[in-house]
């Protein structure tokens, strides 16, 4: 008589191990594929550097720690059915459909490699990925609620789940960008074309009077001091050698079209994509163009966020006000030791038109009360208003010093393009051959070389170059930046006769009324300083 007791089941990842071991190379590229995107209603996909070059274990991996048992188990059902691969799933009998119905509950994942898996463990976990009522159940009943926090606030494993789907939203939007001034329909890959900008630690603290292009031109002839500190854009908020505590607040300065607000995206879109800055949790951007629209609005933080970012509206507000009331109740301002990690990004303070007045005593310490816009703005920037959460603040030089300088942690400086990412700018856009010519034009004229420092100005240049250097055109190569901005009013002229005069690329009349009126803003603009 065999009194032995039965072996215990296999554990749910070697299972799901051993269905994908029954998958071919393309087949799990394709499962993959699908682990990025939202496949069930309410669930979150896996970011796309989690599973880059990822094996079939890293995979098993990835799926469990997103997803957890149950929500693994469902996900790996429904792949299944999208790849034709049916056969990898059989029905489960009822009680194997309630192991699994629950969240709390531990489902035991598919495992069909007999060479490795026992066969009555293989028909386990083939009943295990058995279909159910209603395919994203269980993952459904995974989604974030009120119910799943804690008086310590949300778990870490619900933050997450809210972090992923805010960052897919996020890329849908940022990973293709306008360049230059926006045209409809003409969308460029961000990852494509940036380029990494010159950003030094400092600057002059006090306001500098002379006009932005001069600036450029002094930074573009001086080499850098040795004393100054390069820094790529992902590490504006890595820890500064004399500092005794974290940088809370980092203000950003340069000129217009320099590329602060690329810089932005950049950094956004690689935390995004889980290449950089894992360890900040939520990355809420307020420009402050969206920001003047709200201004005379009273406003909770959570609200704002809501109302400023579109893609934010996947997180629930009641989770938002249980996270931002935690931090705020804490009273820890230091960053590192934040149950929950924030960042705010204000981007283009020069552009603000919200009355920041620190003289006035009407700081805010309610994250969840409504107030005027501009106290919430002044209460984060301050720190009484969530004091641990990070701050990023982007401007113009001219508009930097509205913020006080006890309020900010470093100062940095975008400074555009060396030389040598001037040169990496055009190579990105254009053939070898193509980009060798508009790279020697632009060095036989010394003011073309200053301004390329400037990244939009890069842009222009490629509008007007390209159009002029790959034609059979024998018209005049622009060398001055009078040719060149008069060859970009050309293009944009023409771009407009089609786009909303149906007139053609060869169509000679123009508005001479309107470009007439335009320089003669700009002269008395000029005579007037």
């Amino acid at each position: 008589m065999d009194t032995s007791s039965p072996a215990p089941p296999t554990p749910v990842p070697v299972r799901l191990l051993a269905i994908l071991q029954q998958l071919t190379n393309e087949e799990l590229k394709t499962f993959q594929w699908y682990l990025k995107q939202p496949v069930l209603d309410g669930s979150s996909p896996i970011p796309v550097s989690r599973l880059e070059n990822a094996k079939r274990e890293d995979t098993v991996d990835q799926m469990v720690h997103t997803y957890r048992e149950a929500g693994a188990l469902e996900m790996t059902h429904h792949i299944l059915q999208k790849i034709k691969r049916n056969d990898l799933a059989v029905p489960m009998s009822g009680t194997e459909h309630q192991a699994t119905a629950g969240v709390s509950a531990t489902p035991t994942t598919p495992n069909l490699n007999t060479s490795t898996v026992p066969a009555q463990d293989v028909q386990d976990a083939s009943a295990d990925l058995s279909n159910h009522t209603e395919p994203g159940d269980h993952v459904k009943e995974h989604r974030l609620t009120a119910v799943n926090s804690t008086d310590d606030g949300p778990s870490y494993e619900d933050v997450e789940k809210y972090q992923h789907k805010f960052q897919y939203k996020l890329k849908e939007k940022i990973q293709h960008v306008f360049e230059g001034v926006p045209k409809q329909g003409k969308k460029t890959l961000l990852n494509k074309i940036y380029t990494e900008l010159y950003i030094t630690e400092g600057g002059s603290e006090e306001v500098n009077n002379e006009h932005e292009v001069r600036q450029i031109e002094i930074a573009s002839i001086t080499p850098a001091a040795t004393e100054e500190r390069l820094i790529e854009c992902n590490n504006i908020f890595k820890f500064v050698i004399g500092q005794d505590k974290p940088t809370r607040t980092v203000l950003t300065k340069g000129v217009a079209g320099i590329g602060k607000t690329f810089s932005v995206l950049k950094f956004i879109l690689d935390w995004a994509e889980g290449k950089a800055n894992q360890d900040i949790q939520f990355i809420f951007s307020l420009p402050f163009r969206e920001l003047n629209l709200v201004r005379k609005k009273m406003l909770s933080l959570v609200d704002l966020v809501h109302e400023c970012i579109r893609e934010a509206k996947v997180i629930e507000k009641e989770f938002l006000y249980q996270i931002f009331t935690k931090l705020q109740e804490s009273g820890n301002s230091n960053y590192n030791e934040s149950k929950y990690k924030v960042l705010f990004v204000l981007d283009g303070l020069d552009e603000c038109r919200l009355p920041l007045d620190y003289k006035k005593n009407d700081s805010w310490d309610k994250a969840t009360e409504p107030t005027l816009v501009d106290v919430l703005l002044k209460s984060l920037i301050n720190g009484n208003l969530l004091p641990s959460a990070r701050l990023w603040i982007t401007s113009r030089p001219a508009a930097s010093n509205q913020i006080p300088s006890g309020c900010v942690d470093q100062v940095t400086e975008v400074r555009g393009f060396n030389d040598l990412q001037k040169e990496e700018y055009f190579r990105k856009r254009f053939s070898e051959n193509l980009a060798n010519r508009i790279i020697s034009h632009i060095k036989t004229s010394r003011s073309l070389h200053i301004m390329c420092h400037i990244p939009v100005f890069c842009w222009i240049s490629a509008t007007v170059l390209e159009r002029t250097l790959s034609t059979d055109r024998n018209g005049e190569i622009p060398k001055t930046l009078t040719q060149l901005f008069l060859g970009l009013l050309v293009f944009h002229a023409k771009q407009m006769n089609e786009k909303y005069h149906e007139k053609g690329e060869g169509d000679p009349h123009w508005d001479k009324e309107s470009i007439m009126a335009l320089g003669k803003l700009a002269f008395q603009h000029l005579k007037n300083g």
